[in-house]
């Protein structure tokens, strides 16, 4: 993985670094006041979860609102970011990189 991917996933999850700040890191990243929204995401470790909408609906605020009650780390992706983007494209290459990126977390939110 290049040093920009690393850096825009750092970003992206500050937590991977010491896990003992995931309460506190995701909830820095939710506006005041958030909107709480009638679904529910369920956690699972054994699957993806792909959220999609319009511009502006309010998606990522959802997942990191979600995200904050969860007990522990999920590791999130804003494929927006192209060089993520680009590191999607292979999913193979994809799981071997995160697996050594830091340490193991509930799962994955694109």
């Amino acid at each position: 993985m290049d040093q920009l991917t690393y850096q825009v996933l750092l970003r992206l999850n500050p937590w991977i670094i010491n896990l003992e700040n995931w309460p506190h890191c995701i909830q820095k990243f939710l506006p005041e006041p958030f909107v709480p929204r009638l679904a529910e995401l369920i956690a699972d470790k054994n699957q993806v979860s792909l959220v999609i909408g319009p511009r502006q609906s309010g998606k990522t605020t959802f997942i990191r609102q979600f995200l904050s009650r969860q007990p522990e780390p999920y590791f999130y992706l804003n494929c927006e970011e192209p060089s993520v983007r680009e590191l999607c494209n292979a999913p193979a290459l994809f799981l071997d990189q995160m697996e050594g990126i830091g340490p193991k977390t509930g799962g994955f939110f694109f």
